[in-house]
């Protein structure tokens, strides 16, 4: 039993040091470095796939026989490697151990005792002592009271051999290191769990009134209800912004708006809107003023008696297919077209016959507009779609309240270090003999200074 306790013991002290704690975190900075220095396997790619096939490839042709001894080592996928995951996880083993002793140490008032005191008195650098007449108890009464109006906290005890003093100020920012131990120990974990819990969905394209299905929450759905988009004479953005709706199982649960830099949050789910782009929504009515049916040329495009396309300056060109009246509609959108009032952006409509290549309508339309083709009208109606970025980081939150202890404990512990003064008066024959010492060696600035002027006070009114 004590064989096992010894052991204990030993492991209790080994995880326990602060010296553990820095060979532990430079081991980890050393393997983060291998990130910047080797690449990475992407994130999302699975061993054995044709994209991992592809990647390792590349690698392959530029470490040669490296690659090999990289692979089986973990390099190439650090974060994911015992190299990282062991040195990590020990370092929480021991940050959380260092708390104990920390919570341990902070939750019990250091009293002063004639052993610990002779041992502090024999090894600080700040201690004076004091020889008069009188009585115990009135240099004790007049040390006591002059301490407590400099805002310690005092308590004494008494003893046969004399009184002993314990006086503290900023006590409570003794939980500061605990606090930075706490902090720490969060921000590991949120970082840990950020990777494996995090998940993004991007370039999303909604046009008014369309509705995106959240690939990661199924029961949960998207969809834009309108864009405000205001542009400069050449067609450039000068603003957009966006109103979205989050459904739950078909039921409106929350909408909102998102621009860019300020997004859209709703059960920690985040939506971000990158850009924007142009959108049509071409309808026709033939000469008896019934609709005609259309269908544009795209995924998912279905015949309607509404078509929509979705334009950029990278894919500025779609196509609309009228079956009932063999024709299509190819629209060319141009950002930048030069016009009489500037350069603003504009629509190129031309209309071919189903298998000729020769043109039946050519037209060039400025905004919404409407046109004829072979007696049957057709209406344009610009709009604009937002491409959206939707995010969930469930690590943010903890890993953000982690990063605020662990700055506020640095503050605490900076500015306003715990202050310790202990003192021991004792009398015989009418002599009283008052001896203090000030705690904390570390503490060379204020508590230093602060002392001094202290014992000055003290000198004077003994």
């Amino acid at each position: 039993m004590v064989m096992r306790r010894d052991i204990l013991d030993v492991l209790w002290r080994f995880f326990s040091s602060r010296g553990l704690t820095l060979i532990l975190l430079t081991a980890i900075a050393l393997v983060v470095s291998f990130n910047a220095i080797l690449p990475q396997m992407p994130a999302g790619m699975t061993i054995g796939s044709n994209e991992y096939s592809r990647w390792y490839a590349d690698i392959r042709a530029r470490y040669l026989q490296w690659a090999d001894l990289l692979e089986d080592l973990g390099l190439l996928s650090i974060y994911a490697s015992p190299w990282f995951k062991l040195p990590l996880a020990l370092l929480i083993l021991n940050l959380t151990i260092c708390a104990v002793e920390q919570f341990e140490a902070v939750s019990r008032w250091p009293n002063c005792s004639a052993e610990e005191f002779d041992l502090a008195f024999k090894r600080a650098s700040d201690t004076r002592t004091f020889v008069m007449s009188g009585t115990v108890r009135g240099a004790m009464t007049n040390l006591r009271a002059l301490l407590e109006r400099h805002r310690y906290k005092v308590k004494v005890q008494e003893e046969q051999e004399g009184s002993y003093l314990t006086a503290q100020r900023f006590f409570l920012t003794r939980w500061g290191a605990l606090l930075g131990h706490g902090g720490l120990i969060v921000v590991i974990v949120g970082l840990l769990l950020g990777g494996r819990l995090a998940w993004r969905e991007e370039e999303i394209r909604l046009g008014p009134h369309q509705m995106y299905q959240i690939q990661h929450d199924p029961s949960l759905s998207l969809r834009l209800d309108n864009s405000q988009v205001k542009l400069y004479p050449d067609g450039t953005p000068r603003s957009y912004r966006a109103q979205l709706t989050f459904l739950e199982d078909g039921k409106e649960v929350a909408t909102g708006m998102v621009a860019p830099n300020a997004p859209f949050t709703y059960r920690g789910i985040t939506l971000y809107q990158r850009s924007h782009g142009p959108v049509m929504k071409i309808t026709g009515l033939d000469t008896q003023g019934e609709p005609v049916p259309l269908q544009a040329l795209a995924p998912g495009g279905t015949l309607q008696e509404e078509a929509i396309l979705q334009l950029s300056e990278g894919e500025n060109e779609g196509y609309v297919a009228a079956p009932e009246q063999n024709l299509i509609l190819r629209l060319v959108f141009h950002p930048h077209l030069p016009t009489e009032t500037g350069e603003i952006p504009a629509l190129v409509v031309q209309a071919y016959r189903g298998g000729v290549t020769d043109l039946v309508f050519s037209e060039t339309k400025f905004g919404s507009a409407s046109m004829h083709i072979e007696g049957n009208s057709y209406a344009l109606e610009w709009g604009h779609y937002a491409v959206l970025t939707i995010a969930r980081d469930p690590s943010f939150a903890p890993t953000m309240l982690g990063a605020t202890s662990l700055l506020t404990a640095a503050i605490i512990t900076l500015y306003l270090p715990p202050r310790h003064i202990w003192a021991v008066v004792s009398g015989k024959g009418g002599v009283v003999e008052t001896r203090l010492v000030r705690l904390g060696e570390g503490d060379k600035g204020g508590g230093a200074r602060e002392f001094h002027v202290l014992m000055g006070e003290v000198e004077e009114s003994l």
